[in-house]
């Protein structure tokens, strides 16, 4: 078993989690979203969770926890910049958690997730395991300024 698969297990997913995500749909749909089959697929295997990342500091020895809080509801973003952040990353973005340190997470219609934080962002991973994988092993890739 990864590390990864570990981190996840510990945060209450396990593999063929299905929940129901109707109140997760309803928001969407408030909100002006149509959301594609793979945001459906992925908050169906991962909404409601609080995954907890181990990782290394930053600027100094020792580790710390990172949160990601996959729960589009929750997410703290101005909505009147998403057509800022899609354009930046020419991508259609969709709203699926946040952090405890205010950073807040999307996925693109591929499954990629970008983390941003007020006009700045980037890119974080392919997948969810490959943005555990990354915070996990102080891989964090550099924010860049988005308008």
């Amino acid at each position: 078993m990864s590390n990864t698969e570990k981190i996840l297990i510990s945060s209450g997913w396990m593999p063929s989690r299905c929940i129901n995500i109707d109140s997760y749909m309803e928001w969407f749909i408030s909100e002006g979203y149509s959301p594609t089959e793979s945001i459906k697929r992925f908050l169906q295997e991962f909404g409601g969770l609080t995954i907890s990342i181990p990782c290394k500091k930053t600027f100094d020895q020792g580790t710390t926890t990172r949160k990601i809080i996959i729960d589009p509801e929750e997410n703290g973003f101005e909505y009147e910049f998403i057509h800022k952040y899609n354009s930046y990353f020419k991508e259609q973005l969709f709203p699926i958690g946040t952090s405890k340190s205010t950073i807040d997470y999307f996925m693109d219609t591929n499954g990629a997730i970008y983390a941003i934080f007020g006009d700045v962002g980037a890119k974080w991973g392919n997948s969810i395991y490959e943005v555990i994988s990354r915070i996990s092993n102080g891989d964090l890739l550099k924010f860049v300024k988005l308008y």
